[in-house]
């Protein structure tokens, strides 16, 4: 049952909120799973969907952003694979790897829910973003919200979204994009 699966990827250091996510998806009874990102090799793993263990419907990302880009950790020269992009992951980038399909990506990164990301994202998933810069606590209370209202209140994804974006200006910064969009 992938319906209740959700696939927690973690880049860079974003404190503990992986952690809080994921314990409070379990509570509301998501079996997750949760993915560090080391390299970037890792990161186009997951988009290209190679992984064959864990079958989900929800990947969230927790990141930093930055105008629309991924950021990705910082690999001394010698580490990186020849061939491994080096630097953050823009939508050019993303769009080349991506082979994700039928899945609610949700980013906790700031602005990786602009125009050109949202787009290649959305192309055959649902894809939620802030378009803008949001702190963390409001991004988390986001997805946390998200969750609640799809557990506990059986709502589709385009209702969870409109509850959890409506809770403020800070969680007003998320956008949604793919079938159904709000």
């Amino acid at each position: 049952m992938t319906e209740k699966n959700v696939m927690i990827a973690v880049l860079n250091e974003t404190g503990n909120e992986s952690e809080v996510i994921r314990q409070t998806l379990e509570y509301f009874g998501f079996i997750t799973v949760v993915r560090y990102i080391g390299r970037p090799d890792d990161f186009i793993s997951l988009l290209a969907d190679k992984s064959d263990d864990f079958r989900y419907k929800y990947l969230i990302i927790c990141c930093h952003g930055d105008n629309g880009n991924f950021v990705m950790p910082q690999l001394s020269p010698e580490i990186y694979s020849e061939g491994e992009p080096r630097g953050n992951f823009t939508p050019e980038i993303i769009s080349k790897i991506i082979r994700l399909e039928n899945k609610t990506v949700i980013s906790s990164g700031c602005t990786t829910g602009n125009e050109k990301t949202a787009s290649v994202f959305s192309e055959n998933n649902l894809y939620i973003a802030p378009a803008g810069y949001i702190d963390g606590k409001s991004a988390v209370f986001f997805i946390v919200r998200f969750f609640y209202m799809l557990a506990k209140k059986g709502c589709s994804p385009e209702k969870a979204f409109s509850a959890a974006r409506n809770t403020d200006s800070k969680t007003k910064l998320f956008v949604f994009r793919g079938v159904g969009s709000v």
